[in-house]
């Protein structure tokens, strides 16, 4: 089935905030390692003070919009993205497009996880030897998945963000590697020192690139034998 404003790829864009000489870098540094950063962002209803730098903070982002209909995201998240197979980011435990929701929703959104989080908050006080979190954890797994329709909280604004279709990659802490040097594809790595996550992928995976076209040399170099990637200049975008 051939459905023209869903890509088969999911695209993790680089350059947010950036120069597109810093999105490069940070392309090559993602390329070469094999090694995507999942960055720690608290995006659901609430932050929960109690239950600090909990693991399912820590997401990588794709969207699925077709390249030739990405120019207005482009606009601001930079021109310098790389594609990965979509069914490959779905073992690896991407999901699909986030639940996107208006800001009246947020009170009754903040209300629930309020009642859990202060619930569970109160275990501890008890007499209770063994404490089941599961409810907390099923909770901010869930609340990993949701955002705001709007960036500036304004669901009239004119940079509304649910056209992106986000994916979410959320680490849950299972399939760790415990060194680097030998991390396979699929696996996770915590870098508790620079308060990081990494996800490795294969070579394989990675279906093109985006960038502009005034570094297709740099980047032809970088990619080298892996002739199945495709190259796709930013310029193309209509």
């Amino acid at each position: 089935m051939n459905l023209e404003y869903i890509s088969s790829e999911l695209t993790h864009w680089t350059g947010r905030g950036k120069t597109d000489d810093e999105a490069i870098e940070v392309l090559k540094l993602i390329f070469e390692k094999r090694l995507l950063r999942l960055s720690k962002c608290s995006t659901g209803a609430k932050i929960d003070k109690t239950f600090d730098n909990h693991h399912s903070d820590y997401i990588a982002c794709f969207t699925d919009i077709p390249l030739n209909l990405s120019k207005k995201h482009c606009e601001l998240f930079g021109q310098v993205g790389i594609s990965f197979k979509k069914s490959s980011m779905i073992q690896y435990g991407a999901n699909p497009p986030v639940f996107y929701y208006m800001g009246h929703l947020g009170g009754s959104i903040s209300a629930f996880a309020d009642c859990v989080f202060d619930y569970l908050t109160d275990l501890p006080k008890s007499n209770e030897t063994d404490i089941d979190y599961t409810e907390y954890v099923a909770l901010r797994r869930l609340l990993s998945y949701l955002q705001t329709y709007d960036y500036h909280e304004n669901d009239h604004s004119a940079n509304p963000n649910y056209y992106q279709r986000e994916w979410r990659i959320v680490f849950d802490g299972v399939n760790i590697a415990n060194n680097l040097s030998i991390i396979e594809s699929g696996q996770y790595f915590f870098d508790s020192i620079n308060d990081y996550v990494y996800l490795c992928f294969d070579y394989s995976d990675v279906e093109s690139i985006i960038f502009p076209e005034k570094f297709i040399q740099e980047l032809n170099n970088m990619v080298n034998f892996k002739c199945h990637i495709q190259f796709h200049a930013y310029e193309i975008i209509t």
